[in-house]
């Protein structure tokens, strides 16, 4: 049987719909996209997760080659190469959105490496997608044994969860202890952990295999990486946000300054917090597996890292790997960014949802349609 077939099987089997290959050159190469209908999911309740209670909220979530947005009636929207669990409601155009089906109420969203949740106004939590590692099913379907959410994270095939009462829970892989068990041999799980020792957190991020929180003193806390416990980070402090993919985080001081540890885009391995030089005034960080983004207060995003499908924004093809940081070309009023594989999107106040490298063909913003 030849590779296009198999590859074709198998995501039906997992997916029932397939997410697009890529070609060295960023072009779409396959594609098996089945059309779905409606899922069975719990009618809305009442509305629990007041705005206040989403300071961290995220209405954009990328992965590897997707990207889905909150729509203004808080249904969930999906765009780019691997459009996951749809309708046929639109044609497939990586910069036409389609809906998902039976997803309302939505308040934010949260996006691993091939999977999405959403949490709706009501504090459940709904997710689907690759359930390689017991993260997420192919249609939408509620998280059993979770309510009252009010914050949601993704990591590459883990996710998780914090409470209106300050609890953490997390589910999906644990090979590297990402779930903050403390069991020994658990390797994956369906049904949310609650981490101890965690209470009253005001930021969630998760890589391919740590999970990290702020605390409320701006502390961070992490646990994953064969650390079963949560484990204070040292030589960082007055965090507001956290960032985090592949295998890096950084952190948004109360300053305005971010720092970042881990494999980050287009430097070395850094063991502990570093200062990213030369970089302030920033309002909000996001990340992608090779490349960060910083939105300033002004409203302009300067990125950094690999830039191989132009996902820097700055309108110039640069080297693979590239530490130096590029503003965003055109944009000067972004509200919200979110990082894929080789594309970036950023929701602005004048031009709506935006997005710039591998499948939209560009290298500055372009606008989603039918946002």
């Amino acid at each position: 049987m030849n590779t296009k077939l198999l590859m074709v099987i198998a995501c039906g089997l997992t997916l029932g719909a397939c997410a697009s290959n890529m070609s060295d050159s960023g072009a779409q190469i396959e594609r098996a996209d089945i059309c779905q209908a409606p899922p069975v999911v719990p009618a809305l309740g009442p509305a629990i997760v007041q705005n206040a209670d989403l300071a961290q909220r995220h209405t954009l979530a990328s992965g590897e080659y997707f990207t889905c947005a909150i729509t203004a009636d808080r249904r969930v929207a999906c765009w780019n190469l691997g459009v996951l669990y749809t309708d046929c409601s639109a044609p497939l155009d990586a910069t036409k959105t389609r809906i998902v089906p039976g997803v309302e109420g939505v308040v934010a969203l949260s996006a691993g490496n091939s999977h999405v949740c959403a949490l709706r106004q009501d504090g459940v939590v709904l997710c689907w997608g690759d359930n390689a590692e017991n993260n997420a099913v192919s249609a939408p379907t509620l998280v059993p044994m979770l309510s009252q959410v009010n914050q949601i994270a993704s990591g590459h095939a883990h996710n998780c969860a914090h409470t209106i009462y300050g609890d953490v829970a997390c589910w999906g892989d644990n090979s590297k202890d990402q779930l903050g068990t403390q069991l020994l041999g658990i390797e994956a799980s369906s049904t949310p952990i609650v981490v101890p020792l965690i209470n009253d957190t005001t930021s969630l991020a998760l890589n391919r295999s740590r999970s990290c929180v702020v605390e409320q003193d701006g502390n961070v806390t992490c646990w994953g990486d064969r650390a079963s416990v949560p484990v204070p980070v040292k030589g960082i402090s007055s965090v507001t946000q956290l960032a985090a993919n592949a295998f890096y985080m950084c952190a948004l001081k109360r300053d305005g300054k971010v720092m970042c540890w881990g494999q980050v885009p287009g430097g070395p391995s850094l063991s502990a917090p570093t200062s990213v030089n030369n970089l302030s005034g920033v309002a909000e960080i996001a990340a992608g597996p090779g490349h960060a983004c910083a939105r300033k207060s002004s409203g302009s995003v300067e990125c950094w890292g690999a830039n191989t499908f132009h996902q820097l924004g700055t309108g110039i093809q640069r080297s693979l790997l590239d530490t130096a940081r590029g503003e965003v070309f055109g944009l000067t009023d972004a509200e919200e960014l979110s990082l894929g594989a080789a594309h970036s999107c950023a929701r602005s106040r004048s031009q709506g949802v935006v997005c710039w490298g591998s499948a939209f063909g560009s290298s500055t913003p372009i606008r989603v349609e039918g946002l």
